[in-house]
């Protein structure tokens, strides 16, 4: 059961893509209304479930949730940068290794050799997996256009912020929980009350991203509004996630089980968004498909 509850945001995240395809608009739009949508979702959690709250988890859940537009907004820069193609498999790539190694290192999930040994497989494993599916054929005759500059230096240092943005997203409830004086047992309660201030930090940073870094004009509009069903079903796999994470299982396990998320994504855009791959870039998408699942079977061994 709690292997199931730790995959719900790999489907629901996975899903983010294809949606936001479908709903289309602006890279402010779609964020906005992703935050939105997720505050509205955290809102009703926190009604339903009237959890303690305290000054100490409103000021964390609201830098919890800037970090994690910072890491939203310079992984859309990093698109813009070097494109998804290329961007989105280091991406994933770093997430994974920073948030399962946070876990294992800072807070001791992994606790002999033997799960040090399968963990660092599972990690390597996944990360190879992942750059397959990004894998291009330089032959392919589907040119996708793509509003890139090449910088790469820039799509790196826009990784890195990325990358750093996201790991402190889930290093503070993690930390709270741990070091804070908030007893294992009530998790479950903490997550419910840290979801609240946490989205409000999210709707904060996209505004920000959205308004004075590129500059959206037409901000409140349908489409943006279409896209807040999409932070709903972020908001989901947030909230499974956390629970996960503030459980036995840890957040190196169970941010590592989300990210297999990349697989729905990657099938999705094939099938309901009509991308092409070539006979090549299939069998790319099928090594790195299988290696993530290999991976993330390692990781719900541990």
């Amino acid at each position: 059961m709690d292997i199931l509850m730790a995959l719900i945001p790999a489907l629901t995240w996975g899903s983010i893509g294809l949606l936001t395809g479908k709903f289309g608009g602006s890279a402010g739009q779609q964020v906005f209304g992703m935050t939105s949508g997720a505050f509205i979702l955290s809102a009703i959690i926190w009604l339903v479930t009237k959890p303690t709250m305290t000054p100490t988890i409103w000021i964390l859940g609201l830098v919890s949730g800037l970090f994690w537009a910072v890491g939203t907004s310079q992984q859309f820069v990093s698109f813009k940068e070097i494109g998804v193609s290329k961007a989105f498999p280091i991406s994933t790539a770093g997430q994974l290794v920073t948030n399962a190694l946070m876990g294992a290192i800072v807070f001791g999930e992994w606790k002999n050799p033997i799960m040090w040994l399968m963990g660092v497989a599972a990690i390597a494993i996944m990360v190879i997996g992942a750059v397959f599916i990004g894998k291009k054929d330089p032959k392919s005759p589907f040119k996708q256009p793509e509003n890139i500059t090449g910088n790469m230096r820039a799509g790196i240092i826009a990784l890195t912020l990325s990358t750093f943005g996201y790991l402190v997203y889930t290093f503070i409830p993690k930390a709270y929980q741990t070091w804070g004086g908030m007893p294992s047992t009530s998790g479950s309660e903490f997550t419910f009350a840290i979801l609240l201030p946490q989205t409000m930090g999210m709707v904060i940073g996209a505004f920000i991203f959205a308004k004075f870094m590129i500059r959206e004009n037409n901000l409140v509009s349908v489409t943006t509004a279409k896209n807040g069903i999409t932070g709903i079903g972020w908001a989901i796999g947030n909230l499974f996630m956390f629970l996960s994470a503030m459980s036995a299982m840890g957040l190196a396990t169970a941010y590592t089980l989300s990210q297999m998320g990349v697989i729905i994504s990657t099938f999705g855009a094939i099938i309901f968004l009509g991308e092409k791959k070539t006979k090549k870039e299939f069998i790319y998408t099928f090594i790195g498909t299988a290696a993530v699942i290999l991976g993330g079977v390692l990781v719900g061994m541990i």
